[in-house]
């Protein structure tokens, strides 16, 4: 991706900030280019083949927050299933997405993302609390593409929980 003076303060930006900052005519005119070399990369991080399917949805999330950016994100959810069934869907999203599947247990199931070079890039789990929530997080090992400010974490866990529903609803049906 190109770059100037610029580009690192667009890192990060959600795509309405830097829709809006290549429509201002108060930022000098490299600040707006750099704003759209970052919109047009914008949550474009390596697909894996299982996650191929889901390319659109991945694109098509906006960053909340400054929190959402970082190397963990998490997200709690109730879900009116017994941990058993929890825990059986969620190692089911694992095999769809092809993440490796690292830890099967009781109350966690866990996964990793591994990068060309077999290496884990992130690790991605479900776990069931004791008051009956589900909670997924998404936390990024020190891989070189990610020390920069990422989305990664954010849409990991986003795509693991529509995964997850996704399947919910195939079973009802």
């Amino acid at each position: 991706m190109p770059e100037n003076i610029f580009s690192p303060k667009m890192k990060g930006k959600s795509k309405s900030q830097l829709k809006a900052i290549m429509d201002s005519k108060d930022y000098v005119p490299e600040a707006r280019q750099a704003a759209q070399w970052a919109l047009e990369s914008w949550g474009k991080s390596p697909v894996k083949k299982g996650e191929s399917v889901y390319e659109d949805f991945l694109n098509s999330l906006e960053c909340p927050n400054e929190h959402a950016d970082g190397k963990n994100y998490q997200e709690f959810l109730k879900v009116e299933l017994d941990n058993k069934s929890i825990l059986k869907l969620a190692e089911k999203v694992f095999l769809k997405l092809q993440w490796t599947i690292i830890q099967l247990e009781e109350k966690v199931v866990m996964a990793a993302r591994r990068d060309s070079a077999k290496k884990h890039e992130e690790m991605i789990g479900f776990l069931v609390s004791p008051k009956d929530e589900m909670i997924v997080y998404s936390q990024t090992w020190d891989a070189p593409r990610f020390r920069k400010k990422s989305h990664r974490n954010y849409q990991t866990v986003k795509l693991a929980i529509h995964v997850f529903h996704e399947i919910m609803k195939s079973k009802r049906t």
